[in-house]
């Protein structure tokens, strides 16, 4: 502080100017005032200082009235709404398959259909080795085998056993993939492939979610009347929802997938007997698409197969989340099954769990339906036998030089209607076991 001295003699004192009282917090012409004078100059500077704290005051007891108000408006006026938008945002939804529908020929006889078999699947969190989903698994590994034994270490020593644990839970799921390789004759590459397929399927189903969420949320804010500007302002509301504020967690995220398809009954009892040391492995009842008659009326029928980027981005259910394809799904890629897609797909049903598991809405599966064609699989068959018997061909010399089946296609049609009553074509091919047999197709030139 600089302490002012009065210069010169003093104005309303007698006593020397070395004990002229020091006044430190008035410089200038005011260092010269009467101490009443100087206090004058002081009330007014202390009066603002009031005014402005009772101003600041009055700012902030305003917007914590309006937050307490707005608090209250969503706590008790709107507790309902808010209630069922958290419920909404916890609630996750798992599709259920549907059947195929039949394939019929011109009496009824079934052609192609739908039937019982085993499924090779694995939980998507082995897939993704899930570390929390490994850990857990480590855990029930370790109190099955020790029983009330590991309960009993102290909780170092658990640590430690949990941590080795989970290394082998790895190692048991990476060694798990080889084995479904090994007994369902593919190579390592396909298995991954189909690995790769339910990272997107998931991946694609959660978009899916998304959108459809994102989608709701656009349809009501545009029925809603426009909030004042204060209030979006204060909530920080933007103009529309965005797309990255949702986060979606989907019931595929904690289901097994499909790996093996219609899994023979032999690899079944052979699977099962490792069940232990294959993470994540399930065997569970599922469907296959059969073909009673065999090769009978192949090139007509056609096959399904695994869908491709090409029938997702063609899709024309893209906008039906019950129907549209997704990754790993089959498709009818030939023939009648593929001609008749959309009539035998029929439509997924969809079951709806809130954040506790409890069932909130179900929609139930719509099978597909029948298709019934003209062909008679009976005459059919006959023409197909007809080409099937070997014929005889000789050289020049007139010796018999080889057997072979007899190539080339028919058609019957019935003169009446115009209907096509058989349509044959050889060789054929048996679409029950066209991935098994396809390879050694591909090294026959001739056929």
């Amino acid at each position: 502080i600089t302490r002012l001295s009065a210069i010169g003699p003093p104005l309303y004192s007698e006593k020397p100017p070395a004990q002229t009282p020091q006044f430190s917090h008035f410089h200038g012409p005011a260092a010269c005032l009467p101490p009443t004078a100087r206090g004058c100059l002081s009330q007014p500077r202390s009066a603002m200082f009031a005014r402005r704290l009772k101003v600041l005051l009055g700012v902030i007891a305003l917007f914590t009235g309006v937050l307490l108000l707005r608090s209250a408006q969503v706590q008790i006026a709107q507790a309902d709404r808010w209630r069922a938008k958290a419920a909404s945002a916890m609630r996750q939804t798992q599709l259920i398959e549907t059947t195929r529908g039949r394939i019929l020929d011109l009496h009824g006889r079934v052609l192609a259909d739908d039937e019982p078999s085993i499924d090779a699947a694995v939980d998507y969190r082995a897939l993704v080795k899930s570390a929390a989903w490994v850990r857990d698994r480590a855990i029930e590994r370790l109190r099955a085998r020790m029983g009330a034994e590991f309960a009993s270490h102290p909780r170092p020593r658990r640590t430690a056993l949990i941590d080795a644990e989970v290394e082998q839970v790895h190692r048991d799921i990476d060694a798990m993939w080889r084995t479904l390789a090994d007994v369902s004759g593919q190579s390592l590459e396909q298995i991954e492939a189909v690995c790769v397929a339910i990272r997107q399927r998931v991946q694609m189903r959660q978009r899916v979610v998304w959108y459809a969420k994102y989608r709701a949320a656009m349809r009501e804010s545009e029925t809603q009347p426009p909030a004042p500007w204060y209030r979006r302002w204060l909530l920080g509301e933007g103009e529309a929802p965005s797309l990255d504020s949702f986060e979606v967690r989907v019931a595929e995220q904690e289901q097994a997938h499909v790996i093996l398809r219609a899994v023979p009954p032999d690899t079944v009892v052979e699977l099962g007997k490792r069940l232990e040391r294959l993470p994540g492995l399930e065997l569970r009842p599922s469907k296959r698409r059969v073909y009673p008659r065999g090769d009978l009326a192949a090139h007509v029928l056609g096959r399904l197969a695994v869908v491709q980027r090409e029938h997702l981005l063609n899709d024309p259910n893209a906008e039906d989340e019950l129907k549209q394809y997704y990754y790993n799904d089959l498709v009818g890629v030939e023939g009648v099954e593929a001609l008749a897609e959309q009539v035998l797909r029929g439509r997924r049903g969809r079951l709806e769990r809130s954040a506790n598991g409890d069932i909130d809405a179900v929609i139930d599966p719509v099978g597909g339906r029948d298709v019934r064609l003209a062909i008679d699989s009976e005459l059919q068959f006959d023409i197909q036998r007809a080409f099937a018997r070997p014929r005889e061909f000789r050289d020049a010399a007139g010796h018999v030089d080889r057997w072979e089946n007899l190539h080339g296609a028919a058609v019957v049609l019935d003169i009446a209607t115009g209907q096509t009553r058989a349509l044959v074509s050889c060789p054929g091919f048996d679409p029950n076991r066209f991935d098994e047999l396809y390879p050694a197709w591909q090294r026959n030139e001739i056929d």
